[in-house]
């Protein structure tokens, strides 16, 4: 017959994540180390976590107090779990990546002296860290406008100015430590100087910052570059501006790129006739 046999989960409260521990009853037909199969633990750990940390303590309770060894037996992805098969101890044993994997289902198995085994899933939720940096879709990017654009005085370049293009770049982390902004750097020494705005981060040359009026502006969410002021091609024929993508983590990581605005020539010294005054002498 059936002898009814309540075995108690323990969990060990860690650093790391705090589970509340359980107790489970299930009839058994002999005494063996039984880890419920009806319930499962889950913690979650930080990406950042020190190897050889530990994040869990299971317990199993055989009836017969016979010594128990507890053993990882599917699941363990590159190794990066180990359990110690006498207390029950899980650890990280190797550097985890959420990007890589952000969820293990861990079978741990509990087995007695006579050989009988139980086991039961551990989920573990790796949460992140911002270890990821911002990455350009492009190492340098080349927009060409016309010398004059935008028109002085134009109703639209008071507001918006001509769209030069736009930069992009993408962050892996999660949350704001993935969420990207973006400024601009003038990187004609010199020539050019930075001004700060919202939600544009502006850039513009030394002449122009008289006026306070940019030159190029990007906006800091879309990434969208902006010319706010028309170029001479006389004056210069290239512009070089360096763009920052930085993510809103607590410490922001960061990346940039180049960004090259080519003046396009639109033949402004046309050539022109000198006047010449013929005079016809009559004698």
């Amino acid at each position: 017959h059936h002898h009814q046999h309540h075995h108690h989960l323990g969990m060990g409260r860690s650093s790391h994540g705090d589970v509340g521990s359980q107790t489970a009853s299930q009839a058994s037909s002999s005494s063996v180390a039984s880890l419920a199969r009806a319930s499962y633990y889950s913690v979650e750990v930080n990406e950042g976590v020190a190897v050889n940390s530990a994040i869990l303590q299971v317990r199993a309770i055989d009836p017969e107090n016979d010594p128990i060894t507890y053993s990882i037996i599917d699941g363990n992805i590159n190794n990066d779990f180990s359990i110690n098969s006498k207390t029950g101890t899980l650890m990280v044993a190797n550097k985890l990546d959420r990007e890589e994997i952000s969820a293990y289902k861990l079978i741990v198995q509990a087995r007695d002296s006579g050989g009988l085994a139980n086991s039961r899933p551990i989920h573990v939720l790796v949460t992140d860290s911002n270890d990821q940096n911002p990455i350009f879709n492009q190492a340098q990017y080349v927009f060409a406008v016309e010398e004059g654009v935008p028109a002085v005085g134009s109703s639209s370049s008071a507001s918006d100015g001509y769209l030069l293009g736009r930069v992009s770049a993408h962050d892996s982390d999660e949350g704001e430590n993935g969420r990207v902004s973006y400024s601009l750097v003038p990187l004609d020494s010199g020539t050019m100087t930075a001004l700060a705005g919202a939600p544009y981060a502006h850039a513009a040359p030394a002449t122009a910052a008289v006026n306070r009026q940019p030159v190029f502006a990007i906006n800091s969410t879309t990434g969208e570059i902006r010319l706010m002021q028309p170029l001479d091609y006389e004056q210069a024929r290239s512009h070089t501006l360096l763009v920052v993508a930085h993510d809103n983590g607590e410490n922001p990581r960061s990346s940039s790129a180049m960004v090259q605005v080519r003046v396009l020539d639109r033949q402004d010294e046309t050539p022109y006739f000198e006047q010449f005054h013929l005079e016809t002498r009559l004698d």
